[in-house]
């Protein structure tokens, strides 16, 4: 963008121009950049006026040598840089975008925190290039991706800033000196791994150089003082509850990444009546996280979406065709996640898969009685939970003055059963999950009749999902522990309006007894509650 704003191009309008280029109608542009076609419309014709162009051909052109010539080189107002020229649309993160810039403005040290995929790289050079501006001396990439632990952290940093070691004297030094008279913008990518040096060689530079700011990328955060932690969200998906019209689901950005990417792999793809619902629910199931919608949209030429999303359930032998430019952990879903699950200690990888036998939303109460065993102490659990929040392989959910809650995205989460699976702990976590929440709505029962009802209520209530997945599990592998869980909830499902559901339980629980002892049994447990059916006794 040499040149762009010096002849009075506004941001959007570069974004304009560079898909005036891709060959993208007014319309296009317009559900590309989620505005109306008039408003792209009027857009290409303040970029004509502006560069006193007649045809759009002569817009492709210009934007297609200034890209070739002068991005890579110098930036707005000749800022030196060496961010590499983006070669695909930047979707979405229209907030994000601007509160980072907000707090790069005023703060010296921003960490953006997500797991593998989240699209931490392409959002930090996002910023970095929109903020280029304010570093008179420019913007510089350092890329730790291929660096091994115990490698010297500032000679990666020296040498992309051209300072050169010199005889007897520590790299780190040389770089600190270099760094002192100069206004930079660092954006240190990939730190997770290097994370305890690349922590020290930062918090020397931020101490050393009030010139420097620091924009990192991690799976956990670098704990330096003053950082700015960020944790990067998953791009936004529609709501499954939520009548959409197609108009209004091209503007989720999770829907919007997945239709720009498929339309590389597929010219001419669209959004239409009859896909707009397997596009909605595809990325809702790939819980918004960029490299896996990308990674799904490039099947775009060969499958409909209905036909990817009913291939999910194997979603890491699915989702596999990543850029062969790329770094080599962003190729396949399986090989992202297996970037960051090698990089958490062995007990947290252990709570890790435990986790994953929950449904839904669990509290630490729960994970401490569910996932503790002799190789996993109890005491350990809060702490080891806490860490994997901070690696951002579990979220925390903070609603007011409600406890705290966590859960897994559903991604994550199967690529936990997967790894339960192999260390064959399926069964004995299974059986945990279930018995402690048989003692949960055991303990919940009489109280349901209480002055305290809506507290026991409410606390049932968070955990349905879990209530339904023990109801699962013990009415396949034990039918009396089944039948005890649904005699303690059938309060519950009178009082939710659940009545009908906790019928359906019971019957498939009655099913596993002979006749005469489910009649017997039945109906002295559950008739004398109130509501109760009597359908399932017949």
């Amino acid at each position: 963008m040499s040149k762009k704003v010096e002849l009075g191009l506004t941001p959007r309008e570069v974004q304009v121009a560079r898909l005036v280029r891709t060959g993208l109608t007014d319309r296009e542009i317009a559900g590309r950049l989620f505005i109306t076609r008039r408003t792209a419309e009027w857009h290409v014709k303040q970029i004509l006026n502006k560069l006193g162009f007649t045809s759009r051909s002569q817009v492709a052109a210009w934007v297609a040598h200034d890209e070739a010539v002068g991005s890579m080189a110098a930036a707005s107002n000749g800022r030196p840089h060496n961010l590499p020229l983006q070669l695909t649309t930047f979707v979405g993160r229209g907030n994000e975008l601007a509160e980072l810039q907000r707090l790069l403005a005023v703060k010296r040290f921003v960490t953006l925190t997500a797991v593998g995929g989240a699209g931490k790289t392409r959002l930090a050079l996002e910023v970095a290039d929109r903020a280029l501006h304010a570093y008179p001396d420019g913007a510089w990439l350092v890329d730790l991706t291929q660096i091994k632990d115990g490698y010297p952290i500032a000679r990666v940093f020296g040498a992309t800033l051209g300072v050169h070691e010199r005889p007897r004297r520590p790299i780190a030094e040389t770089l600190l000196e270099h760094l002192r008279v100069r206004h930079v913008l660092l954006v240190v990518d990939n730190c997770e791994h290097v994370i305890a040096d690349c922590a020290d060689l930062v918090d020397a530079i931020l101490r050393s150089c009030s010139g420097v700011t620091v924009l990192a990328t991690s799976r956990e955060p670098l704990r330096v003082s003053g950082e700015i932690v960020w944790r990067v969200a998953s791009l936004a998906v529609p709501d499954p509850e939520a009548v959409i019209d197609l108009h209004d689901l091209v503007r989720y950005e999770a829907v919007g990444l997945f239709l720009d990417r498929a339309q590389l792999a597929a010219p001419g793809f669209e959004i239409n009546a009859d896909n707009a619902s397997a596009i909605a629910q595809l990325c809702r199931r790939l819980d918004g996280i960029p490299l896996a919608i990308e990674l799904a949209a490039a099947y775009a030429g060969l499958m409909s979406p209905e036909q990817i999303l009913n291939r999910l359930q194997n979603r890491f032998g699915l989702l596999t065709g990543g850029s062969r430019a790329g770094p080599a952990r962003h190729r396949t879903l399986q090989s992202a996640l297996d970037w960051s699950h090698d990089l958490i200690s062995d007990d947290e990888r252990r709570l890790f898969r435990r986790l994953s036998v929950f449904a839904g939303s669990f509290s630490l109460e729960a994970v401490e009685q569910v996932c503790s065993d002799r190789d996993l102490e109890v005491d350990a659990i809060a702490g080891l939970l806490g860490g994997l929040v901070d690696k951002s392989l579990v979220v925390a959910s903070v609603d007011g003055s409600a406890p705290i809650r966590f859960r897994m995205l559903e991604t994550l989460q199967q690529y936990g059963q997967q790894r339960l699976a192999e260390h064959g702990e399926v069964e004995r976590f299974s059986r945990s999950h279930a018995e402690f929440f048989l003692s949960v709505a055991q303990e919940a029962s009489p109280q349901l009749r209480g002055r305290d009802q809506q507290v026991w209520h409410q606390r049932l209530a968070y955990d349905v999902s879990n209530l339904r997945l023990a109801l699962q599990w013990s009415g396949a592998h034990e039918p009396d522990a089944s039948m005890r869980l649904i005699i303690a909830l059938s309060d519950f499902w009178y009082v939710d309006g659940l009545v009908e559901e906790g019928d359906g339980w019971l019957r498939r629980a009655l099913g596993s007894y002979p006749t005469r002892d489910r009649r017997q049994s039945g109906k002295a447990i559950w008739l004398p509650r109130a509501g109760a059916s009597t359908e399932a006794w017949k």
